[in-house]
């Protein structure tokens, strides 16, 4: 009796034990359980607040974009250009075939080969006004939307602390490998050969983007044609993101086709006292394209 007490004693002694140990070991998992939920927690809500502010900065980018060519004024302005620059090609012919063999509309030709030019010279002055107000209203637009969202972004949870984004910084330029929206002009044939080989691309037959067309007759005018989506028969290519690799800065007083935006956001993940750190977003985004010209 005595011995089988002693053994009965000495059981419920080690189930005693192993039901500690067993308590110690859940207490020891469920911290580290719960730390590894807070980690998972802080490192996806860092990757939801980056998705939020990527796709804010692209709404932004794709908002100035569209109101660059707003009711495709790019679009117009360079077929313009291009027409005005044929007119005073052909201008200038006129007048020399006057001087050489009809004096008596010589200074009829004369007459209409300068106010060619002088409308070539103020269309540039347009284009240059058109540029400040396209971009003044992108950048107008971009702050009205920022407004309206920036409010969104503002998070507090005991393991994520989220700051208003900056104000966004915008810039403009064009889209690599995207020629104007100019189809190549036809009925001069001098012009036309002389355009082949200097400013149309041979596989689209539309003018190369980006360019001063300037013209041998009259080379102190400029010409400048701008990068911008051309239709696809009588499909409008739609503002759409790009990638930051196709984006390229403006080098000369051309047009923008494309808009840019960076934004900043401060993120406190709640995990130590060095967890802040600051995202950065870019959005970029190309302009609706030009329609077709009838």
């Amino acid at each position: 009796m005595i011995r089988t007490y002693e053994r009965a004693s000495r059981a419920n002694k080690g189930n005693r034990s192993n039901k500690g140990n067993m308590l110690v070991l859940s207490g020891v998992f469920l911290a580290l359980l719960a730390v590894l939920v807070l980690v998972a927690c802080s490192f996806g809500g860092l990757f939801f607040v980056f998705n939020r502010i990527q796709t804010t900065t692209d709404e932004l980018a794709l908002t100035g974009a569209r109101k660059l060519n707003e009711q495709d004024r790019i679009g117009q302005m360079n077929n313009m250009i291009a027409r005005c620059r044929q007119l005073v090609y052909d201008a200038h012919e006129s007048h020399t075939y006057a001087y050489e063999n009809a004096d008596h509309l010589n200074q009829l030709a004369e007459q209409l080969h300068e106010e060619a030019r002088e409308g070539a010279i103020l269309l540039e002055a347009e284009r240059q006004k058109l540029r400040t107000v396209a971009v003044n209203e992108a950048k107008s637009a971009i702050a009205d939307r920022y407004n309206e969202l920036k409010e969104a972004h503002a998070l507090v949870l005991p393991w994520l602390k989220v700051a208003i984004p900056t104000t966004p910084v915008v810039d403009f330029g064009c889209a690599k490998d995207i020629s104007s929206n100019v189809a190549e002009l036809k009925g001069i044939d001098e012009l036309e050969t002389e355009d082949s080989k200097l400013y149309v691309q041979t596989d689209s037959h539309l003018y190369k983007e980006n360019i001063d067309a300037k013209i041998s007759s009259d080379s102190e005018l400029h010409f400048w044609i701008s990068s911008l989506p051309a239709p696809v028969q009588s499909t409008v290519a739609p503002a759409r993101c790009i990638l930051a690799k196709q984006y390229k800065a403006l080098m000369h007083p051309d047009l923008p086709s494309v808009c840019k935006v960076e934004m900043k956001l401060g993120v406190d993940t709640g995990i130590g006292a060095d967890a802040h750190q600051e995202m950065k977003a870019t959005g970029i985004a190309v302009a609706t394209g030009g329609e077709k010209v009838l």
